[in-house]
């Protein structure tokens, strides 16, 4: 089950990381790519989480404890991870990269 959650999790992260990295390339300000990030991934990753949520959810009204058991471990899983991927890593992204924008933007202007 955890390489089950861990797979969806990462792909979900990765796909975020690469638009954002093709968006910084773009435009060299962290806080826009991250923006446009959320623009055109985000939709996506949420409809992802909620149709695996449902999907997996359905096992929740199985008799057998350890389907059940299995079923909101994962549902959880994938809503945690949502969270991290849509609160905690854009917001990681923007401190990593502060400096890099300051230094993008000295060339520009200069």
């Amino acid at each position: 089950m955890f390489t089950i959650c861990l797979g969806i999790v990462v792909d979900d992260t990765i796909h975020f990381m690469t638009r954002f990295r093709t968006e910084f390339r773009g435009c060299g300000n962290a806080y826009l790519a991250v923006k446009h990030s959320f623009d055109a991934v985000g939709k996506a990753l949420v409809i992802t989480t909620v149709v695996f949520v449902f999907c997996f959810g359905t096992c929740i009204t199985s008799t057998i404890p350890m389907t059940r058991n299995f079923a909101y471990i994962a549902c959880i899983g994938f809503a945690a991870a949502l969270a991290g991927d849509l609160l905690i890593l854009p917001a990681l992204l923007l401190v990593f990269f502060r400096g890099q924008i300051e230094e993008h933007q000295l060339t520009i202007t200069e």
